[in-house]
């Protein structure tokens, strides 16, 4: 394989991350109390790959597959990346925003180590979008999880030992089941490499089409497991309300949400080409589990005192809609658009609604009761109404990006003759409300704690947080412009 200026610019935006990692390494080692420095380096450079990335959009079209197959050059992997460093860049702001008088060198999130392991993560799921070989999804996966375990870990800093056990607890749990979903994935690779002569998936599609052979479609479900257990999906997702507990807020805002984009990439990239032509053999498979997740998510949400394990399960019923929108994909092309446009919306409003309770946490305290927000509207009417905008688009209600997200699946469903499944969608839709909006009654129907004290914004707080509300309330007024990014993403 040779390599010249014009081949790496094609990953030119992995590149400079990883770069700009070493680089703040180093002023890790020669300033190590320089967290400011290192969120503005993370931050520059999240913005400078997002321009990159832009600049390759308008440049490339088509698809273009370089480094000896493993890199893969599209619309919909470009597009990905664009929303990964707007969405991480989003998250990683809410670390920064502390209440009015709080001392944030103090703030568990602003330690060195969380920016150097947010680029690390980014870095993976920048290679997760544009992997074109089951080597590079192992890959970018790996540098994901590896990431991901570290900053769950990262909760042992925290002032109350109580938290320090919850976040090395929920660290292990993941990295256990994390690492055995990876063993899964590599072995199946291996022998998908053993009986097709291929890791590439372009010529893996190609190879099992004409093998045809049964212990090809084992192994490919083998995968497909270990990808729906990173997902978090019934059954496989035993994991997720534990993590989301264990996980200070500052630092869940972001592990939480944006990797679910990379995920749902790789699963975009094996379903519609690698198994294009096995739909008989998988379609069943993912909707039972997509049934499973959008129920059992929803019921077992409703029975949390704990807002955290609430928003986990709410998660795996969201997943559940999600696996909806691929499995009409494979015979209705708008089905993966409207998947699409569902994550997206999705985890724009989970940041939100994460942010928030980042915002009221601090290094002594980490929000996580359903309690604890009574009576919010009394000590923070805006943070409170920001709070209703995210739990109104989880739960559908107009006007809400949310609300077209669901709409627009629903229709999708609706077209391809499937009434028993939009009721269903419909029904555990009508149980989940009961729980966002439960949360809408204790903001401005309970009376605050007689402890609460009046809570004042600082302005960064102030900003982030309104920029985010009022993305999700402008995306549901106007859900064009979502809509014809994701179709542009799939054409």
């Amino acid at each position: 394989m040779s390599f010249n200026c014009t081949l790496l610019s094609l990953a030119a935006p992995e590149i400079f991350i990883f770069v700009m990692l070493v680089l703040m390494l180093v002023f890790d080692m020669l300033l190590p109390r320089a967290q400011a420095l290192l969120y503005c380096c993370s931050q520059i450079t999240l913005i400078f790959a997002a321009i990159v990335t832009t600049w390759q959009y308008c440049l490339y079209s088509g698809s273009l597959v370089v480094f000896d197959g493993h890199y893969l050059i599209d619309s919909l992997g470009l597009l990905l990346k664009l929303v990964i460093y707007i969405l991480s860049i989003l998250a990683l702001s809410y670390s920064r925003c502390p209440l009015l008088g709080e001392k944030l060198k103090n703030e568990l999130a602003a330690s060195n180590e969380y920016y150097l392991l947010v680029l690390f993560a980014v870095l993976g799921m920048s290679v997760m979008c544009m992997a074109a070989s089951m080597l590079a999804i192992y890959l970018g996966i790996e540098l994901l999880s590896l990431a991901l375990y570290t900053m769950i870990a990262l909760g042992h800093k925290h002032q109350n030992p109580a938290y320090q056990h919850a976040a090395l607890e929920a660290a292990i749990k993941y990295f256990i089941l994390g690492s055995l979903a990876s063993a899964i994935f590599l072995y199946g690779t291996s022998i998908l490499y053993g009986i097709t002569g291929s890791i590439n998936l372009h010529e893996l599609a190609y190879n099992v089409d004409i093998i045809n052979d049964k212990a090809a479609i084992m192994v490919l479900s083998l995968v497909l497991l270990a990808l729906l257990t990173k997902f978090a999906v019934v059954p496989v997702h035993m994991w997720l309300p534990d993590v989301y507990q264990g996980t200070p807020n500052k630092i869940a805002v972001f592990i939480t949400t944006v990797p679910k984009i990379a995920i749902f990439a790789v699963l975009m990239r094996i379903l519609m080409e690698l198994l294009p032509n096995l739909t008989t053999a998988w379609v069943p498979i993912i909707l039972f589990m997509a049934l499973l997740s959008m129920v059992l998510g929803n019921l077992l949400a409703i029975a949390q005192s704990n807002i955290k394990r609430m928003l986990a399960y709410s998660a795996i019923a969201h997943t559940g809609y999600l696996l909806i929108g691929l499995v009409i994909g494979s015979d209705l092309f708008y089905g993966y658009d409207a998947a699409l446009c569902y994550l997206l919306v999705y985890t724009l409003v989970a940041i939100g609604a994460f942010g928030v309770l980042a915002i009221l946490s601090n290094q002594n305290f980490d929000l996580a009761n359903l309690n604890d927000l009574r009576g919010l509207n009394t000590r923070s009417p805006w943070l409170a109404f920001m709070m209703l905008i995210f739990m109104f688009s989880l739960a559908g209600v107009p006007p809400t990006a949310g609300f077209f997200a669901k709409l627009g699946l629903l229709i999708t469903v609706i077209q391809q003759n499937h009434i028993w499944l939009a009721a269903t969608m419909l029904l555990v839709a009508l149980i989940g409300a009961y729980y966002y909006l439960r949360v809408v009654m204790l903001m401005y129907f309970s009376a605050p704690t007689t402890t609460a004290n009046k809570i004042k914004l600082s302005w960064s707080s102030a900003v982030v947080v309104s920029a985010n509300g009022f993305a999700a309330l402008a995306l549901g007024i106007w859900p064009n412009s979502i809509i014809k990014l994701c179709r542009t993403m799939l054409s």
